[in-house]
C-alpha cells in the first residue's frame, strides 16, 4: 500500500510515488529517472515513508587514536550534532566498533530521521564528524604504505672462513 508523495522501493528501484493509474504507478528517483511499473506486475513493494528511518554513518579514524577519545568526542559533540542537523529527529547515537580495516578502525553511528532527509543527514553527521577531528587535531585515516628496508648483513663464506682459519 503507498500514495503519491510516499518514498518506495520496487525490484530495487527506490523513489517517490509520482501517479498511480488503473494499469501502472510512476515512480521516480532522486536522479530524475521514472520507472512506469504495470500494476499487475507489482509484487514486493517496501514503503520508506510510512515510519522514521536510520540514517546509518561509518566513520574512520587512524589506529593510533585511541578508540575512548574518539568515542568520549562523539559523546561529548552529539547534541551539538543535533542542533546542526536539521532533520535529525533522534539521535545521533554510537553503536561501537564495526570494522578494523587495514589502515583506520571504523565506528558506525546512527540517527532516526524521515526516510526523503536520510541521505542529507548522512552526509551531515560525516561533514561534522570531520570538523570535530580537525578541531581535536586529530588527522583523518587514509590508506597508508608502511615500506621497511632490509638491513644489509655480512654473510662470511665457507671458503673465507677456511682462509681465516688457516691464517
Amino acid at each position: 500500500e503507498y500514495n503519491v508523495g510516499e518514498i518506495i522501493s520496487v525490484d530495487g528501484f527506490r523513489g517517490t510515488v509520482i501517479e498511480i493509474g488503473i494499469r501502472s504507478t510512476k515512480v521516480i528517483d532522486a536522479a530524475g529517472n521514472i520507472k512506469i511499473i504495470n500494476n499487475s506486475n507489482i509484487g514486493d513493494i517496501v514503503n520508506l515513508s510510512r515510519e522514521n528511518s536510520l540514517a546509518i554513518v561509518d566513520l574512520d579514524f587512524p589506529y593510533d587514536v585511541p578508540v575512548d577519545l574518539v568515542e568520549n568526542l562523539l559523546f561529548k559533540n552529539f547534541e551539538k550534532m543535533k542542533e546542526n542537523i536539521p532533520g535529525i529527529i533522534d539521535g545521533p547515537y554510537y553503536k561501537g566498533i564495526c570494522d578494523y580495516k587495514d589502515s583506520n578502525v571504523t565506528l558506525k553511528i546512527v540517527a532516526t530521521c524521515k526516510e526523503e532527509d536520510r541521505f542529507q543527514v548522512e552526509r551531515d553527521l560525516r561533514k561534522e564528524y570531520r570538523s570535530i577531528l580537525l578541531k581535536n587535531d586529530i588527522d583523518l585515516s587514509y590508506n597508508q604504505v608502511v615500506i621497511n628496508y632490509a638491513k644489509e648483513k655480512e654473510y662470511i663464506s665457507t671458503n673465507s672462513t677456511k682462509k681465516q682459519a688457516k691464517e
